[in-house]
């Protein structure tokens, strides 16, 4: 589980700086990629990271993470990061590096385009496929970033309001009911004993 706290400045600056390395990679090998979620909430809301939050998301359609995984976990392997999980199912992917995974750690996401109901789908999630067509571009430590567009309407459609800090770790507490899906009481308690037992091997 990670943390709900504020980032010193020195983590902060280790995240970034992973952040950084992280992009390097992707852009390196070509994978095409938007900012998403916090990271891009933050940036659009603050000008900078969220200081509480533990994750930054990288989304990509599933078609590009499951055609890049393979190499992709070799490069960051070889980088220095350390792989959390590995849900290919799910097209998931997370990482940490010089901080505990309960402190900070990066995802990669991988989307299903459901054309029939004109929409971008993971477990749980739900977007309409106009904000991931729409691409637009947002700047960020000196990067310029794809994320999805209009970025208003889509941290509406995540968030609600989205202008007024929600500090919470409880994903149905800060996002919506339209994008998140909650799944049942008992299936998220076997998921948390099955990764407390696998990261204790």
């Amino acid at each position: 589980m990670h943390i709900l706290r504020d980032r010193t400045a020195d983590e902060i600056r280790i995240i970034k700086k992973n952040f950084l390395n992280l992009v390097e990679i992707l852009r390196s090998i070509n994978i095409n990629f938007m900012i998403d979620a916090g990271l891009l909430l933050g940036i659009y809301r603050d000008g900078d990271l969220i200081k509480w939050d533990w994750d930054i998301e990288f989304s990509l359609y599933d078609n590009v993470f499951s055609s890049n995984i393979e190499d992709l976990l070799i490069i960051l392997k070889k980088q220095g990061f350390r792989i959390h999980k590995i849900d290919k199912s799910n097209h998931k992917l997370e990482v940490y590096k010089d901080l505990p995974y309960e402190v900070f750690s990066y995802t990669f996401k991988g989307w299903y385009h459901d054309k029939g109901q004109k929409s971008f789908k993971r477990k749980n999630f739900f977007i309409p496929e106009k904000f991931f067509l729409e691409k637009t571009q947002i700047n960020y430590l000196g990067h310029s970033f794809s994320c999805p567009g209009p970025i208003e309407g889509y941290l509406e459609f995540i968030y609600g309001d989205w202008s007024k800090p929600k500090r919470s770790d409880q994903l149905d507490t800060y996002l919506s009911k339209d994008y998140y899906k909650k799944e049942s009481w008992i299936l998220s308690v076997i998921k948390k004993i099955y990764y407390r037992i696998k990261n204790l091997k």
